[in-house]
């Protein structure tokens, strides 16, 4: 950064300070970027890290090889770059990620055999959790074609800025993906409007995933099976929809029926009514007729033909005073024979009916349902 080549990049000249910013350290190494150096002194290590059998006492004097780009362990010192740093920040990262170095070695010849030839192994094959877009950038980083590493070390913090931004929406679509999973198995299971309301769930979730990720291949098959379920769920509602109308229709028809049916027993009961006051009002007018006769046949001196008359009224449940005493008056004349079937005194209340023979030669007096009498009048 600013123009400045550190070339001795590594974790232990990397602090950080009081406020969590990050300090580098060590900068006797460094040059500007375009100006030469006192290369001697850069050569003189380099040679002595080729004789070097014992790392980690040269580790404390020179650093440790295994942060040093193929370019700076050859010894190409014009080929030391910004470049370089970015493959020692790479190193730094794959160690961050795996908690290993790139390159395992013994001897200063061993590391520059190795990485002038080969390519680390990817960081994501170390360490499975490793992401995929932070391994590929690590590889980018550790390339021995230096056209493929980051241009410099802001390209490689804008790049890691970038995956962070990455991260965050990948995160955030898988959630969104599980959300939209989770509403659409509940959907499956669910009927009607309660699985149109999954399946809204589900919808809202993958329309967040098209706004982060519009290509996603799962966002796309799941909206798919969500537009399956929809269109169920619709037709399950309209089912359901068609038999509640129904279910309405057959109780207001069952309403009508029971209002029709009350309307026609109450027709019912008021002509049985009517019908019936009618014959009430019928056996009164002939039980008035009667007793009418009786009086009449009573006044004109006839009380033998008007007894029955009276007493059929009688019968026929009218009761009044004026009645008793008209059939009392008819049947005076048979006082005598009267007492002679063990009768003391009248008793209208004992007669059912009374009725004259064809020939009026005799009076048949009915008392209850087994007894008649039989009363001659020749003589009376």
């Amino acid at each position: 950064s600013k123009g400045v080549i550190h070339r001795d990049l590594k974790p232990t000249n990397v602090a950080l300070g009081e406020y969590g910013e990050v300090i580098l350290l060590d900068w006797g190494l460094a040059k500007l970027a375009g100006q030469s150096d006192d290369a001697h002194r850069w050569q003189a290590r380099v040679r002595d890290l080729r004789a070097a059998t014992d790392l980690e006492t040269m580790a404390g004097a020179v650093g440790t090889p295994g942060f040093m780009s193929p370019e700076a362990a050859l010894g190409r010192l014009d080929e030391v770059d910004e470049l370089s740093d970015v493959y020692s920040l790479g190193v730094i990262l794959y160690m961050v990620l795996t908690g290993r170095r790139p390159y395992e070695f013994r001897t200063y010849a061993e590391y520059v055999d190795r990485v002038a030839r080969e390519d680390p192994p990817p960081a994501c094959s170390v360490e499975p959790a490793v992401p995929d877009g932070l391994s590929e950038l690590c590889a980018r980083c550790l390339a021995r074609e230096r056209s493929r590493r980051p241009a410099d070390v802001d390209a490689l913090a804008t790049a890691l800025r970038a995956w962070q931004a990455a991260s965050v929406i990948d995160r955030e679509v898988d959630g969104l993906l599980r959300d939209a999973r989770t509403a659409l198995d509940s959907a499956a299971e669910a009927r009607g409007d309660e699985r149109l309301r999954q399946v809204e769930r589900a919808s809202v979730a993958l329309a967040q995933v098209a706004k982060r990720r519009p290509d996603d291949e799962t966002a796309a098959g799941l909206r798919h099976r969500a537009e399956s379920l929809r269109k169920l769920g619709i037709g399950e509602r309209e089912r359901a929809a068609g038999r509640r109308l129904m279910v309405r229709v057959g109780i207001g028809a069952l309403a009508l029926t029971v209002v029709a049916a009350l309307l026609v027993a109450a027709e019912i009961n008021r002509e049985r009514d009517e019908k019936a006051h009618a014959a009430e009002r019928a056996e009164r007018r002939l039980l008035e007729s009667l007793e009418e006769s009786g009086r009449t046949l009573l006044l004109a001196g006839h009380p033998l033909r008007a007894a029955p008359y009276l007493a059929a009224a009688y019968d026929g449940g009218k009761d009044d005073p004026v009645l008793r005493l008209l059939l009392r008056e008819a049947c005076r004349p048979l006082d005598a024979q009267l007492a002679t079937f063990g009768l003391d005194e009248i008793r209208p209340t004992l007669i059912h009916a009374l009725t004259l023979s064809p020939d009026d030669r005799a009076l048949v007096a009915a008392r209850g349902q087994q007894v008649l009498r039989f009363l001659s009048l020749i003589h009376i």
